[in-house]
């Protein structure tokens, strides 16, 4: 049925990227409000309810609700974000070929991607361009030692591993904010280039 779906979209939308966030809520975060002189206890399938939404703007601590309930506050990161990036920088397709290389032309290169695959990934499971990659989240995170420690820090060495458990800040840990720590959002998507069909079918004959 989600192929269908695809396919279908693909008949109006030519040279399109279908894409979409697994943005999903913590399933351990609750936290307690005081109401006509009763604590309250919150989940975040609580926030789905429209009266409870003025709570996804409440912070917990150092944590933001809407940062750990995203789906019901309805602040998921938007694909258009321009922070995406990938899992797996060193993976390459089944050919050889990078995500760089589907980069250069995504509409046309991203559309057969799902045929190369490659340690059971895909371009467009791993590459931004194709509808791939993944989002820091909460965005602006950093540990708790100072903005110096974002996400891009961790990216370096063994740092995941070392110290993605600890220094939690604004709710979260590296392991859980950071796309190269394991944490983050994954996005998923296809490019689809129907006016490109015949440049495309050369290109991939000749790779």
């Amino acid at each position: 049925m989600f192929k269908t779906t695809l396919f279908l979209l693909a008949l109006f939308m030519p040279a399109a990227l279908v894409q979409s966030f697994k943005c999903e809520d913590s399933s351990y975060f609750d936290f307690v409000i005081l109401q006509n002189s009763q604590l309250v206890t919150y989940r975040c399938a609580d926030l789905m309810i429209e009266k409870n939404k003025r709570l996804c703007s409440e912070t917990i601590g150092d944590t933001l609700v809407s940062d750990k309930c995203p789906n019901a506050c309805g602040t998921c990161p938007s694909a258009d974000s321009g922070s995406c990036s990938t899992r797996y920088p060193t993976w390459v397709d089944s050919r050889g070929k990078s995500c760089a290389w589907y980069a250069q032309r995504p509409s046309v290169r991203c559309a057969r991607a799902d045929e190369f695959l490659n340690n059971f990934l895909t371009a467009s499971i791993v590459c931004c361009e194709c509808g791939g990659g993944c989002i820091n989240f909460p965005q602006g995170w950093h540990d708790a030692d100072g903005p110096e420690y974002n996400c891009a820090w961790y990216e370096k060495s063994d740092r995941c591993e070392e110290d993605g458990g600890k220094f939690r800040s604004m709710g979260f840990v590296a392991n859980e904010a950071c796309c190269t720590c394991g944490g983050g959002f994954e996005q998923s998507g296809t490019a689809i280039s129907l006016e490109d069909s015949e440049d495309e079918d050369k290109e991939i004959a000749s790779a």
